[in-house]
């Protein structure tokens, strides 16, 4: 990767946070079909270092509000999912990955407008944990199955507790690609150095929550997050 494309990828990767930081969720939905148009090894390690940046910071600004059993429950269901991602990882091409990228961030978009509100059950919890870890560890995008458990949830509460998931999880996937060989020290320099853009934007994001529509917001993430998907998808497959 040269210094003008991570710039970029930083870049992105701040707007991606004010969104997280506003909605709740969505900063690699919205951004990683982008960034894998630049080059296709920002996924999954490098994206998932400003991720775990930007979870941790949210989950300490909203602690306070953190469903600590529910998050306790998720992450039974993160572990094994994050392994069979590992082993995805290891055995995938890079085009089946940007593939099943778009495919998540489809089905992401999909479930967030037409799925109802789903039961917060022990079941549910440690399903949308493993299909988190699946998609973050293969992808760097594991918000949107939590995302459709939570969305009904007020702002600071889902902001809160599924940032306290995602922090343990992400670290998970990090160590575990690390582990694997699947992931470099060169990613982890690559991911760490996108993360002063993620924390201008999660401070930004504590500005613009009071002045954004949330459901403005909402729907124009999921279009834009749609379009890239589309885009990759394309790409992809030509």
């Amino acid at each position: 990767m040269t210094a003008l494309e991570l710039v970029i990828a930083a870049v992105l990767m701040g707007a991606g946070a004010i969104v997280q930081g506003t909605v709740g969720f969505g900063m690699n939905a919205l951004i990683a079909p982008i960034v894998v148009l630049i080059d296709v090894d920002f996924v999954p390690g490098p994206l998932l270092v400003p991720a775990l940046a930007l979870a941790s910071l949210l989950a300490w600004e909203h602690r306070h509000e953190v469903l600590r059993r529910e998050v306790g429950w998720a992450l039974c269901g993160r572990v094994p999912g994050v392994v069979l991602g590992v082993l995805a990882v290891s055995a995938w091409s890079t085009d089946a990955i940007g593939a099943l990228l778009a495919v998540i961030v489809l089905s992401s978009v999909a479930a967030s407008v037409f799925a109802p509100a789903v039961p917060r059950t022990l079941a549910s919890l440690v399903a949308a944990g493993a299909l988190s870890g699946f998609g973050g560890t293969t992808t760097a995008i594991g918000g949107p199955p939590m995302g459709v458990v939570y969305q009904r949830e007020p702002g600071d509460r889902l902001r809160g507790t599924m940032s306290a998931f995602f922090m343990p999880g992400i670290a998970l996937s990090i160590g575990l690609l690390l582990l694997s060989g699947e992931m470099t020290e060169a990613d982890l320099g690559y991911g760490t150095a996108m993360v002063p853009g993620v924390v201008a934007g999660a401070v930004l994001a504590k500005f613009a929550r009071p002045y954004l529509d949330r459901t403005w917001l909402r729907e124009a993430v999921l279009t834009l997050s749609a379009v890239s998907a589309l885009i990759l998808l394309a790409r992809v497959l030509t």
